[in-house]
């Protein structure tokens, strides 16, 4: 089941690793999501309304910065829902779930590399 939160605390958080892992992001050219105190205000009061659910226990915290989505062992996801609709956020849900799923079976592999499995589990 999915646990859908949000916090300010959990959000600013990720602001800060955002920056902390600026150089990285671009270094993988990965999709960044500035802070913005505007978009961080509008996640305050308005946070998507996802139906979807896993058999998975995961905490799903929203945030207003970072990239789109990413995740941490054992079961929590981050996911920027900005700039995208409720199809995508669902899809990308998915996605950093099956990231907490095979995470011990990527383990040394490069961004790139990890991506392409991650997506060959996704369609399998």
């Amino acid at each position: 089941m999915i646990k859908y939160r949000y916090s300010l605390y959990t959000d600013l958080k990720a602001h800060l690793d955002m920056w902390r892992s600026l150089r990285w992001l671009k270094e993988n050219n990965i999709h960044i999501l500035y802070p913005n105190p505007w978009e961080t205000l509008k996640l305050i009061f308005k946070q998507p309304k996802i139906d979807y659910q896993s058999d998975k226990n995961v905490t799903c915290n929203w945030v207003s910065a970072g990239n789109w989505g990413s995740y941490e062992l054992p079961n929590e996801i981050w996911i920027c829902p900005r700039e995208i609709n409720n199809k995508r956020i669902i899809e990308i849900i998915k996605h950093e779930i099956i990231h907490l799923e095979h995470e011990h079976e990527v383990q040394g592999m490069t961004h790139e590399e990890k991506e392409a499995y991650i997506i060959s589990k996704e369609n399998s």
